[in-house]
């Protein structure tokens, strides 16, 4: 699992994030609900992605946002692994 500071700064208007490894189907569920020209802050946990060569992450708004995730930390999700 991966867990992210997600950070929205100044979005052009009200929307969400939606976080989630790339390759992998788009969940139905935002991580992150903002309004316009708002700065706001969640942490998030996502499955880390299947295969280093996958080993990316999708970010999906639907409206223009600045900066709008960084990692901060990786966990297993089965301790003893």
């Amino acid at each position: 699992m991966l867990a992210l500071n997600v950070i929205v700064t100044n979005p052009t208007g009200a929307s969400h994030l939606i976080v989630h490894p790339h390759g992998v189907t788009r969940p139905g569920v935002a991580n992150l609900s903002y309004t316009a020209e708002q700065t706001v802050a969640h942490l998030v946990v996502v499955p880390r992605p299947i295969t280093r060569s996958a080993g990316s992450l999708s970010i999906a708004a639907a409206c223009a946002t600045e900066k709008p995730g960084h990692a901060c930390a990786a966990f297993r999700d089965h301790p003893g692994e």
